[in-house]
């Protein structure tokens, strides 16, 4: 309003101003009529001033209106005031005298009271302009002077001591986005002479650079000859007008599409919904004509009752009296006369000013004929279900119980109807019977991984009343015709008795098992100790020095077969950790092939792929399996035949192989040319001592089978009778650097120093003792850790060079233990580990566990030889 009002500004006589006036309150206020009346004639009876302090120029007077709001008298009094500082702004100010006056002249008194009048009337027009954030702004185009009101300064956030003002300067405060559109319509409306224009744009305030909305109105002054030469306007912030009008606009925005897609919903459900009032229809859905064979006209203004059948019409005239809101079922009635079954739900809506009910029919007339199908449905399948033998539980995709057959009642100890809706772990409880932790729930498997699961082994039932049972279990998802599963069914039995007839065969098994080892260690290990006591008899028959050797050599050898013995035992029993080494599988594999053919009429042929993949391998361990390989193709091949070794690069893939972890192998193929063997034979082959040779103790492939798996592979066998066998080794790839260190030593030793024996076993002292002291070294001995710390770390004891410590010592401090009281006065002494045991992980891994190496008994001169030229601190020069 106020912004119109300043257009009043150009308008220089009250005969002139007052019909736009007039005109512009009746554009705002379209209900109510004005009149002004001009000062001298009556006043109106609730008319409002149009006055100032100094002048007054008339009324404004309510014509075509009675009655006024609060807000409304408000407004037009602020009008007639702010009208009333218009008319007194633009009438003429009184030129000054041309006489020099002095104060006490009555011309200067009056032009000084003159002046002082228009200083208030400017004070008052700013403080209008404040009241109604509208500035001025006036644009000389004869000069090119701008020059603002304060109230421009403040919408535009702009001090005035610090702009320097100029057209192009306020172009600078305009939005980027709407400078180049202010700019032209300011210049196209001088250029074509237009009376002026009006322009929204934004601004971006120099104060805090918010951005606000501003409306600007321009009005051109012409000169005698019809030239512009001067522009006044006005600019208004109207940011709150703005965000009202883009609050408004998305409400309305929002009103129609909610208004859409109520009609949308409204004729798009499925069902018939009708709007009544107090049972009167208002207004209904298409759906609604479909289910009644009435049409929507006919429905609109009729009596919903009629759609109800007479048995169903009292039920919901109470339910529409108490304003009941949730779904229930009755009798509908079609305008054919035909009832059906329905279901109705109603909610109380606004609707027009009024509180009204808005109703859903449903015709579930299939609805209940399917109900009645599965109904009988369901009772062929519990009568299936009572007849099966294994305990039947079906689930929701949730897990909770919806069936139980007879036979699950009495496995777990509830009833149908007490487990009906429970949890499947709170009915069907299961654990390990190792290790007595739950055992995971069944459904949540199932629905993972969306295929049939078993339990696992030693899976037990905890019924209800505390019973447990030995189980077996399956479970499967049941889906619907579109595969989605919806729900699980879990078959399991009573597995109690069974697993203890199992649980006694395979003790019965385990006997057998271990009568046959212990045979075979007997057989064996009687044959090697009476070879090692003939040959040393033998030595002490003879005197000459060479045959003696000689003997000694040969119990020598036997010695050493029953060390390999011993070392087959250790690989398929505890273990025999590998001493891993990074390497390439290939050349390993070719020299042990060729030295365990050697001087056999047999072929061997190589197919190893030149860029086969690192491993870490115990090269001892792998020698042996080839070795134990190639002997079982020899065998079976009495008459002949070849051998075909192939090594390639293989990844397993995630579920391929139950027994290999997904990643990267080398496999290893020993094909033979052989007998073969049958299917009964396969899954025995990797017993120990079961063997089908005459010649053998049948523990060669079950080493091969330990030591395979203590290297985290498999090893696998494939047969064709006539055609013969191929047996599959699998090995995890290292990314590893392979070692090229040469780990070659010489086999004799020369040294000095200081040596501490630490052994329970006195005729180990002695041999071990004797040993050193023919290499040059003093030994000291002990009997346990006890004795061994003390002489290593007591003050004033000889010092020691090295220690050999037994890693366990019966009844005592064994070497695991002793070695960490010794490192902590003595963090380099070199400090060997021995043990017949050499499946300890201390002698695989001797560094971590504070030891410099390690020596498994039993080892010759040689092999503390070696040891000791790699750390030995004073050798002695050969």
């Amino acid at each position: 309003m106020f912004s119109l009002l300043l257009s009043l500004f150009q308008e220089r006589n009250l005969e002139e101003s007052s019909p736009q006036f007039i005109a512009i309150l009746e554009k705002l206020f379209p209900e109510i009529r004005f009149a002004f009346i001009r000062a001298g004639e009556p006043a109106p009876t609730g008319g409002f001033a149009i006055a100032t302090p100094e002048r007054h120029y008339g009324w404004l007077s309510i014509t075509g209106h009675s009655a006024l709001t609060n807000e409304q008298q408000r407004l037009l009094a602020d009008a007639a005031k702010m009208y009333a500082l218009i008319l007194e702004h633009n009438e003429p100010a009184l030129p000054p005298e041309k006489d020099q006056a002095t104060e006490s002249t009555p011309g200067f008194e009056e032009l000084r009271r003159e002046n002082e009048h228009l200083r208030e009337r400017e004070a008052m027009l700013a403080r209008s302009q404040q009241i109604a954030h509208v500035g001025s702004w006036v644009l000389d185009l004869t000069i090119n002077k701008l020059t603002w009101s304060e109230e421009t300064y403040r919408i535009l956030g702009i001090n005035p001591h610090e702009f320097a003002l100029s057209f192009t300067a306020f172009l600078g405060v305009v939005h980027p986005d709407d400078r180049a559109a202010l700019e032209t319509i300011y210049f196209a409306s001088v250029r074509e002479g237009q009376e002026g224009y009006e322009f929204e744009h934004r601004i971006i305030r120099r104060d805090n650079n918010e951005v606000r909305y501003v409306q600007e109105k321009c009005f051109h002054e012409r000169n005698k000859d019809g030239e512009i030469v001067r522009s006044v306007g006005m600019v208004q912030d109207i940011t709150r007008r703005k965000l009202a009008e883009e609050e408004l606009h998305k409400a309305i925005a929002i009103a129609e599409e909610n208004e859409t897609r109520f009609k949308a919903l409204h004729n798009a459900s499925f069902g018939g919904i009708a709007i009544h009032d107090k049972g009167m229809i208002l207004d209904c859905n298409h759906g609604l004509s479909q289910i009644t064979g009435y049409s929507v006209d006919e429905l609109i203004g009729m009596d919903g009752l009629l759609l109800i059948a007479e048995k169903s019409r009292d039920m919901v005239r109470a339910n529409i009296r108490e304003g009941y809101e949730k779904p229930y079922e009755g009798i509908g009635r079609r305008k054919n006369g035909e009832e059906f079954p329905m279901r109705l739900e109603a909610r109380e809506i606004p609707y027009r000013g009024r509180r009204v009910r808005s109703v859903e029919f449903r015709d579930i007339t299939e609805q209940k004929k399917a109900e009645s199908v599965l109904a009988a449905e369901k009772e062929r399948l519990a009568v299936t279900l009572r007849s099966i033998g294994d305990g039947v539980i079906t689930t929701d995709t949730r897990g909770k119980v919806i069936m139980m057959n007879r036979v699950a009642e009495d496995l777990t100890g509830w009833l149908q109807q007490e487990a009906e809706g429970q949890p499947l772990d709170k009915i069907f409880r299961i654990i390990n019977e190792k290790t007595r932790e739950p055992a995971e729930n069944p459904v949540e498997k199932v629905i993972a991984s969306g295929s049939i699961i078993e339990l696992a082994n030693h899976t037990v039932l905890i019924s209800k009343n505390g019973v447990e049972l030995n189980i077996a279990d399956s479970g499967a998802p049941i889906k619907d015709a579109n595969s989605k599963i919806i729900g699980v069914v879990l078959v399991f039995r009573d597995m109690t008795e069974k697993q203890k007839l199992l649980d006694s065969l395979q003790r019965t098994d385990k006997l057998e098992a271990i009568g046959v080892l212990a045979g075979g260690i007997t057989h064996d290990f009687n044959n090697l100790l009476s070879g090692i006591f003939s040959y040393i008899e033998l030595a002490r028959l003879v005197t000459d020095p060479k045959q003696i050797a000689s003997y000694l050599d040969q119990a020598l050898v036997v010695f050493d077969r029953a060390k390999n013995l011993t070392g087959q035992l250790l690989a398929f029993a505890k273990g025999g950790a590998p001493k891993r080494k990074t390497g390439d599988l290939g050349p390993v594999v070719k020299e042990s092939a060729m030295f365990a053919l050697s001087g056999s009429s047999i072929t061997c042929e190589f197919e190893i792929v030149e860029d086969l993949w690192p491993a870490d391998f115990d090269r001892g361990q792998i020698e042996q399996v080839i070795d134990n390989l190639i002997i079982n193709a020899k065998q079976a091949m009495p008459a002949g035949g070849s051998i075909t070794i192939r090594g390639q690069n293989y990844i397993v893939k995630d579920g391929e192989n139950p027994l290999l972890k997904p990643g990267k192998y080398i496999r290893l193929s020993v094909a033979d040319s052989g007998v073969g063997m049958p299917a009964s034979l396969l899954k025995r082959i990797f017993d120990p001592f079961f063997t089908t040779k005459q010649k053998g103790n049948g523990l060669g492939l079950a080493t091969c089978y330990a030591i395979i798996q203590k290297h985290a592979g498999m090893i696998d066998v494939e047969s064709v009778i006539g055609e013969g066998s191929t047996f599959h080794v699998f090995i995890p790839a290292s990314n590893n650097v392979p070692d090229t260190k040469d780990d070659s030593v010489p086999v004799s030793h020369s040294g000095h120093g200081r040596i501490l024996i630490m052994d329970d076993e006195e005729f180990l002292r002695d041999i071990v003792g004797t040993l050193l002291r023919e290499m040059g070294y003093q030994v000291v001995e002990a009997k346990n850790g006890e004795e061994a710390v003390k002489l290593l770390t007591e003050p004033g004891a000889p010092a020691i060079d090295a220690a050999i410590f037994d890693l366990t010592i019966p009844g005592g401090l064994g070497g695991k233990d002793a070695i960490v009281q010794v490192r902590k006065k003595l963090p380099d002494l070199v400090v060997f580990v021995s043990s017949g045991y050499s499946e300890d992980p201390v002698m695989a891994q001797p560094q971590q566990y504070g030891f410099t190496d390690s020596l498994c008994k039993p080892y010759r001169k040689t092999e503390l030889a070696a040891m000791l030229n790699r750390y030995a601190k004073k050798q002695t020069p050969a």
